[in-house]
This record gives C-alpha cells, structure tokens and sequence, in this order.
C-alpha cells in the first residue's frame, strides 16, 4: 500500500492558438445554448397559450374540414372519370 503516490502531471500539448480557440468556442456555445433554450421557452409559452385560447383546436377542426371536402372531390372526380372512361371504351367497341 502506498501512501503517497505520486501524481501525475498533465501535460498540455496544445498551442495558445488552440487553447484560444477552444475556450471562445466554449463561450460561443454557452452563448448559443442559452438563446436556444430562450427560444424553446417562447415556443412552449406560445404553444400553451393557443392550447388556452382553443385555437389550436379550431384550427384542427378547419383542417380536417377542408380535408373531408378534398376527399369528396376527389371521389366524385374519380367516379366520373369512371363513367366517362367507360362511355369511351363502349363506344370504340
């Protein structure tokens, strides 16, 4: 068992350049950490607020609206294509 061991002296390799530069990269990305973090908290702030406000729902229910209104377009559309097509094949037979 040793009681005094030694310790080990880290030696740093790097240039000031890169010390420089990874340390203002650190910062920058506090920085940036922060503002994106603001930025997350607005998103929620706002998002609850629509969620209060019923908006979001209403919004949900217009879309889903003009979606059910495309699929019956697109139904009628295609059935007469149908009939029309069918028309076309009888006449050239």
């Amino acid at each position: 068992m040793k009681l005094f061991k030694k310790k080990e002296i880290e030696v740093d390799n790097r240039t000031d350049l890169e010390i420089k530069f990874e340390e203002t990269g650190q910062k920058v990305g506090i920085k940036t950490g922060k503002m994106v973090q603001k930025g997350i908290h607005k998103a929620n702030e706002i998002k609850e607020k629509v969620k209060a406000d019923g908006t979001f729902d209403k919004a949900k229910a217009l879309a889903q609206k003009a979606e059910d209104k495309i699929d019956v377009l697109v139904d009628k559309v295609t059935e007469k294509s149908k009939v029309a097509i069918g028309k076309i094949s009888k006449s050239k037979d």
